[in-house]
């Protein structure tokens, strides 16, 4: 029986969200303190974090790196009954994507919390497959150091590739072989985002996650890689808890089907804001 943590300061939600993780055959906790919820957490591995926005996007991180430290495959959802302008909504949801959360709000909010609910309980039946990582790089020692970084985050299988098209032929050779891709954007013969579009581009590989990796002061670069449908990014040298969070998001891209790209291409532009503010353009 999967089992979520619930954090919420709202009264009303108190009863309400205990009674739909009940319904969705999760066992539960709750309570409207961060302190509270960080012990629980130590002491129980948690497969979803329902979390109100109130507490702030610091928190959010916090409980989400602390979450995915006991178990990688755990999901994030923030919420809030407040109707938002779809403009802001999308900035808001965009923001927490970054971070590794979901984002529900206004009134189909608790419609998509079920949601959530429901694709996780019916998901242990795609838990068990093995997950695979590949590491695409140019620069060897770089390479090396990413793979190990990896290894040491739970994911053991994890293999090196020296450049986007000994990658893509990998791919091709055998689609069912990787589960994640992470890939360094400048690289010559073909980069990161032509990698990215020609994965995206071909039906038996485009569900893969394909996480980015940049550079400060090459914002162009990065949003052509989001464009080209990236499903995150780290920023070299990656930290662990970085590493760990886009792991965990594409863990969880692959164990519920869901759409690998951060954003939408039509919305790229829009997302250049939302990474101005949090210092990585």
């Amino acid at each position: 029986m999967p089992d979520v943590l619930i954090l919420t300061n709202q009264n009303k939600d108190l009863e309400f969200l205990p009674q739909l993780a009940t319904a969705e055959g999760f066992r539960h906790k709750i309570t409207s303190d961060i302190s509270a919820a960080q012990k629980w957490m130590s002491a129980l591995k948690f497969d979803l974090l329902i979390i109100h926005e109130e507490f702030g996007e610091k928190a959010i991180e916090q409980l989400s790196t602390a979450l995915w430290s006991i178990n990688s495959g755990a999901q994030v959802s923030v919420y809030s009954s407040s109707e938002l302008d779809p403009v802001d909504a999308s900035k808001k949801r965009w923001s927490l994507g970054v971070l590794g959360a979901e984002y529900f709000c206004g009134k189909e909010v608790f419609r998509s919390v079920a949601l959530t609910l429901r694709k996780i309980s019916q998901r242990s039946q795609r838990s068990g497959a093995k997950f695979k990582v590949m590491v695409v790089e140019d620069l060897e020692a770089a390479r090396d150091i990413i793979c190990s970084f990896v290894e040491h985050l739970e994911y053991s299988l994890v293999k090196g590739f020296p450049s986007g098209k000994d990658a893509f032929d990998a791919l091709l050779l055998d689609p069912s072989e990787y589960s994640c891709v992470i890939t360094d954007i400048n690289m010559p013969e073909m980069t990161g985002w032509e990698l990215t579009e020609k994965i995206r581009a071909n039906d038996k590989l485009k569900h893969l996650p394909v996480i980015a990796l940049t550079a400060y002061g090459s914002p162009d670069v990065l949003l052509k890689c989001l464009k080209a449908g990236a499903s995150g990014f780290l920023v070299k040298p990656p930290s662990k808890m970085n590493l760990s969070r886009e792991l965990s998001r594409a863990k969880r891209i692959i164990l519920n089907g869901e759409d690998p790209r951060l954003v939408q291409p039509s919305d790229v532009e829009l997302m250049r804001g939302v990474l101005e503010d949090k210092g990585y353009i």
